[in-house]
């Protein structure tokens, strides 16, 4: 019976701001640690889908239950499959996935002949979560949110990749392929066939000019004059830098191409092409750095869209939510401000003026104090539960894979404030470490079940120190709820 009390205890408590999570953009681009590669931080384990959510963050996982299962993605080969939550049978759905390497997107091209870009909205050793089209309550289609948590069951391929042993020339694998084709643009030289026979006036189609981004994962291709030819998406260098995988979100297609060479002087690939007489055949592509006067400017552009998950309103999960903050600074000399997304019943705002990293100093002006209020319930009604409740809070790395919050010294203040007299609050809380902090103490208050708020007045800091790098660093604030003992 006190086992059950203990439990009503810790979920009868609800906090609107479970979990913060604070995004710094400096110098106005999103530069991630060296050591973050999506693909490896998806391929790190399995993944289970726990629900799926709208943009006001109400539950629509029934509706969108197709998008709700089990996955395995292996980032040496970039194969992925799809299994039932229930069985853990495979569901026939596998293919090639890559995660672009700003983390912004993920790609599929399904052998059920499907494929699909979706945005990232987080990718940590946490959780996987990611924002897609899918069906809203009253049935028409809108954005939502579909979220994973890892899975530690054993998830196993119907079917291995395939085996790859065409080599034309040198294929460099001491660094990531993708970046080798990024550092210069392509001109599409000759096209042979199996017996070193020149095909090229009859595949003409493949001997254009290309161009490469490796951090957006963007590619476009042109005409030999140096037009668009409205052939542009996502790419990628997978399996060993063995293949260049590409979708076209301009004409519609994707494919996965064998790479028979790859160097800074030549890249090769062999796919299907034609003979004299207009027949398949295999051939191979090759090209060479293009030296040429066309500027070959991306008519591709994507909006640089900083996605906030919305507050999720879950019934059925002890009522906790979740809210997130975002700091977006345009310039190192320009102040930046955060506010927390919409419809999460909280408000903050921070401003500072200067992060100065080019010349070996990190000035900061905290000007203001944000307003982060989470609300509580109180539900503890007899004379066994009356023990106070301890709030904790921990800061950590993340969230969307953005590390280094806490490895360049930056941190955040509480100070927490109520007027509600059963609660009492520290003087304040200073979280610069993974270390978890005494926030406040909810007393026993008979009959008192009402919504309490406690304002969090955030603030930046940072310390005496040089940060490592210009970018994204991002942090989660975490809550826990204890019974005093």
């Amino acid at each position: 019976m006190k086992t059950e009390i203990k439990k009503k205890q810790v979920y009868g408590f609800s906090l609107a701001a479970m979990l913060l999570a604070f995004v710094f953009l400096f110098s106005g681009n999103s530069v991630f640690a060296a050591e973050y590669e999506p693909n490896q931080v998806l391929g790190s384990t399995n993944w289970e889908g726990t629900f799926v959510y709208d943009a006001k963050g109400n539950d629509v996982t029934t509706e969108n239950s197709g998008f709700i299962g089990r996955a395995r993605y292996d980032s040496t080969t970039n194969r992925y499959e799809f299994f039932d939550k229930q069985t853990n049978v495979s569901r026939g759905d596998k293919g090639v996935f890559f995660v672009t390497q700003d983390g912004k997107k993920r790609v599929l091209l399904s052998e059920l002949g499907y494929r699909v870009v979706v945005d990232m909205v987080r990718l940590d050793e946490n959780m996987f979560t990611y924002r897609r089209t899918g069906v809203q309550k009253d049935g028409s289609q809108g954005n939502v949110f579909v979220e994973h948590v890892p899975y530690n069951g054993e998830l196993t391929f119907t079917s291995q990749a395939p085996v790859l042993n065409k080599e034309t020339g040198t294929i460099v694998k001491d660094q990531p392929g993708r970046t080798i084709l990024s550092t210069t643009k392509w001109q599409g030289t000759k096209a042979f066939d199996e017996n070193g026979n020149d095909v090229s006036d009859y595949n003409r189609g493949y001997l254009g000019l290309a161009r490469y981004d490796s951090k957006s994962g963007r590619y476009e291709f042109f005409d030999v004059q140096g037009n668009a030819r409205n052939d542009y998406g996502y790419y990628d260098v997978i399996n060993g830098n063995k293949e260049r995988t590409i979708i076209s979100l301009g004409s519609n297609y994707a494919a996965t191409l064998e790479l028979t060479e790859l160097n800074n002087n030549r890249f090769t690939y062999a796919r299907n092409g034609k003979d004299a007489q207009g027949n398949d055949i295999a051939i191979t592509v090759e090209h060479e750095p293009y030296t040429g006067e066309y500027p070959l400017d991306f008519t591709f552009t994507p909006a640089d869209e900083l996605i906030v998950q919305p507050a999720a309103k879950v019934p059925n999960q002890d009522d906790l939510t979740n809210s997130n903050a975002v700091v977006e600074v345009e310039s190192i000399m320009n102040s930046g401000t955060v506010k927390f997304s919409e419809d999460a019943n909280t408000e903050a705002s921070i401003v500072f003026s200067k992060i100065n990293t080019k010349d070996k100093q990190t000035l900061v002006n905290e000007k203001e104090a944000g307003k982060a209020a989470i609300s509580i319930i109180d539900t503890r009604t007899g004379t066994e539960e009356k023990n106070d409740w301890n709030v904790r809070t921990k800061l950590s790395d993340g969230p969307f894979g953005n590390k280094g919050f806490l490895l360049n010294q930056l941190g955040v203040v509480l100070t927490p404030s109520t007027q509600e007299g059963s609660i009492e609050p520290a003087a304040n809380v200073t979280m610069n470490d993974t270390e978890e902090h005494q926030a406040f103490t909810v007393g026993y208050e008979q009959g008192s079940n009402e919504r309490k708020a406690v304002t969090l007045n955030p603030q930046l800091t940072v310390a005496d120190t040089n940060l490592l790098q210009s970018g994204v660093y991002g942090a989660n604030i975490t809550w826990t709820l204890t019974p005093k003992v």
